[in-house]
């Protein structure tokens, strides 16, 4: 399964999912062009919020270092947190399956 979003400015994500794991494919503009860049990974349930662990990051096909990768993975895990806070929502457990991601949430913070 295939789940494609367009965001603000025409950068185009598409997202799949597959047993264990998830992969991002976009463009975004970056100085006098566009950039495209792949971010594979997984979530994971961690503490009550959802946790990105990614584990791979191509630009322009070019892999980034560890160092980088770890500041995408925080900036994905840090917006998904303020969604899950603003609607109160606790995550309990994450499943990503063949075409799907199953998120268990509470409601309330509980």
């Amino acid at each position: 399964v295939v789940v494609d979003v367009t965001l603000g400015g025409g950068n185009n994500l598409r997202a799949r999912f597959r047993p264990g794991e998830i992969a991002v494919t976009g463009a975004a503009r970056g100085g006098p062009g566009r950039l495209s860049f792949v971010i594979g990974g997984t979530l994971v349930a961690d503490a009550g919020t959802l946790r990105v662990v990614v584990r791979d990051v191509k630009v322009n096909d070019m892999a980034l270092p560890s160092a980088m990768r770890k500041g995408v993975e925080q900036a994905l895990t840090a917006q998904l947190t303020a969604a899950l806070k603003a609607d109160a929502a606790r995550v309990s457990a994450v499943d990503v399956r063949d075409g799907a991601v199953s998120v268990r949430l509470t409601r309330g913070g509980g």
